[in-house]
């Protein structure tokens, strides 16, 4: 069984600093390395004391973490739902990428509500949540490392369906659809579920010294915590995707090589039968052509994909890395702060990798903005106007909820009066 030291009261401890993103999952495999604070050793009960060293790195490393996860919170969750809402789109809502796409974006807000929030608390309060009951200690570790870990298997999910839509493209219509999609996610969640059951009955909130709360593993399970549960978070929420997303980006940019190849070709015989038959014309849909808008909304996506790939890698690989090291050496406060920001910005940049990468994005991204400026411009102006207003409906497309019966032609009344935005497509008015 190996030894645990765990901090003593005898200084003043800054708690609200004691959490990094390799803390999420091996907070309780390492003792704790902080300035001016003691160390009791459980197996001797022996204290060694270190001493106050307020450096230019500590403060640093506080300063990041009282600023920069604020900004993640924000700005992530308003940009996740912006991209959720983009997502559902009717262009896009209908197709397995965007089903998977909106399910990250909700997956990724869960992790940043989950994670940075019990760190702002933490910080600015001095409050662990986990420590307020034992449920609250079991359900947040438990919803924060699912999701964690659903997110990451999401954008592998994401790139093997990106992967056979290149290089199977007839097949793609019935590998990928929305219906296989909905399975996938719903397999996802399965395993990591069941990945992460065991923290209801591996975890607890403990007095580790008098005074001092701490939702800990249960001695019982100690073991189990220092000896396997390292390299299955690891294997899971690191090694695994990154591995997985390495081979299936290399598959992709093989597969958009050659279809460029067979593009370029298939234009040249096209030009060529155009130079033999003037007379004739060709679009770039015609049998033997290539479907230029579809090939490049085809690379549109695959690219946005692919950038959201490499970001995650790049977030992602300190964490595992670090995850790895501790165990045999203390992380300095400011590299703890650093992994900690890189793991939360993976979940909060993602919209704006959309819209850097991807021109379809922002184009529907730009039709959902002016949609709604135009329904709020003319509920503002039904309102100054008192409701009036002349409505026309079309025969094919009635509302069930409207007939001619109930809506009045001429000035509407209370009971009647109806909002151009809140019609159907074939509503409109006069």
């Amino acid at each position: 069984m190996a030894n645990f030291n765990y901090l003593t009261s005898e200084t003043n401890v800054n708690w609200s600093t004691d959490i990094t993103v390799t803390g999420e999952y091996g907070d309780m495999l390492r003792p704790t390395y902080m300035s001016g604070a003691s160390l009791y050793n459980s197996s001797d009960n022996t204290t060694q004391t270190y001493p106050t060293d307020p450096s230019l790195e500590k403060k640093v490393a506080d300063w990041i973490l009282r600023i920069i996860p604020l900004l993640l919170l924000i700005f992530g969750c308003i940009g996740n739902i912006l991209a959720f809402l983009v997502m559902r789109r009717p262009f896009v809502r209908h197709t397995w990428m965007g089903y998977l796409l909106a399910a990250l974006a909700v997956v990724d807000t869960l992790v940043l509500i989950f994670g940075l929030s019990r760190h702002l608390i933490r910080i600015y309060w001095d409050i662990d949540i986990r420590v307020l009951h034992d449920a609250m200690c079991k359900t947040h570790r438990f919803v924060l490392y699912t999701c964690q870990d659903l997110g990451a298997w999401l954008l592998v999910t994401l790139t093997t369906g990106r992967f056979i839509s290149i290089r199977f493209p007839f097949r793609s219509v019935t590998w990928c659809s929305v219906g296989r999609a909905k399975l996938a996610l719903v397999i996802c969640t399965t395993i990591m579920i069941a990945k992460n059951v065991h923290l209801f009955f591996t975890q607890s909130v403990e007095e580790i010294y008098p005074g001092k709360l701490k939702c800990t593993v249960l001695e019982e399970h100690k073991e189990f915590w220092v000896v396997a549960w390292p390299w299955i978070a690891l294997s899971i929420y690191a090694a695994g995707p990154f591995t997985a997303m390495i081979i299936m980006n290399l598959f992709i940019s093989r597969s958009l090589r050659k279809s460029d190849q067979f593009r370029k070709k298939t234009v040249i015989h096209q030009n060529g039968l155009r130079n033999k038959q003037p007379g004739k014309k060709y679009s770039d849909t015609t049998e033997g052509g290539a479907n230029v808008n579809n090939h490049e909304t085809t690379r549109s996506m695959t690219y946005m994909l692919l950038t959201v790939n490499f970001v995650f890698l790049i977030t992602a690989t300190p964490s595992f890395v670090v995850l790895i090291i501790e165990k045999y050496q203390p992380i300095p406060d400011l590299v703890d702060a650093f992994v900690l920001i890189l793991n939360y910005t993976n979940h909060a940049v993602n919209f704006l990798l959309y819209c850097v990468s991807g021109h379809r994005f922002r184009r529907e991204l730009g039709k959902l903005t002016k949609h709604c400026f135009r329904c709020r411009q003319q509920n503002d102006n039904d309102s100054s106007q008192g409701g009036t207003g002349r409505y026309i409906i079309t025969p094919h497309s009635r509302s069930p909820a409207i007939s001619r019966n109930n809506l009045n032609l001429g000035d509407a009344s209370e009971s009647t009066r109806l909002s151009p935005c809140r019609l159907s497509p074939n509503l409109s008015r006069v």
